[in-house]
């Protein structure tokens, strides 16, 4: 059987992805309830936390439901704590969803990027930037752990300061008078 180049062309087609579409990547979506919090407040509670934990650069605010924000953290190479070399620069993108009474956020978009010391012995950026792809991390299961789990801690972080931040707002909304 041969394959001819219009056959083969759309055989690729069919296996690669479409543009932007990242097979197999990580993400990571949580809902947060917030009882009698009201839509306007959350949202504005929830820009002010972002504006006030990240630089203006990074978020984005879509409409009046959605906020973007661009992440990078640095994985620790080490196997106890964060005390250790970084093995690299992890950057990804969070959306932040606000209804009444509670919002979600969703990370996604996670792309790896190795660090290598330089001849001064400083930690720099080496090699290009690659999604984090299950398929592709393979060889390289103790770092996709590694990643995984600071990943989820940042998050887990970052959900629990922005419910303190609502709360935070709230108890001054009925506390005003």
């Amino acid at each position: 059987m041969t394959l001819t180049p219009a056959i083969l062309f759309s055989v690729i087609l069919l296996i690669t992805p479409h543009k932007g579409e990242v097979v197999d990547s990580l993400s990571y979506q949580e809902v947060i309830s917030c009882e009698g919090v009201a839509k306007q407040t959350l949202y504005e509670s929830l820009s002010l936390a972002m504006y006030s934990i990240y630089d203006s650069a990074s978020v984005n605010i879509v409409n009046e439901n959605t906020i973007n924000i661009k992440v990078d953290i640095t994985v620790a190479n080490s196997i106890v704590g964060k005390v250790g070399n970084p093995a690299g620069e992890l950057d990804f993108t969070i959306d932040v969803d606000v209804k009444d009474e509670k919002f979600r956020y969703r990370a996604y978009d996670f792309y790896f990027t190795p660090m290598e010391r330089n001849r001064y012995g400083r930690f720099e950026l080496k090699g290009k930037k690659e999604a984090v792809i299950e398929e592709e991390f393979k060889q390289r299961k103790a770092l996709l752990k590694k990643i995984k789990s600071e990943s989820e801690e940042y998050l887990s972080d970052l959900a629990a300061r922005l419910k303190s931040e609502i709360i935070k707002e709230k108890d001054n909304e009925t506390t005003e008078w």
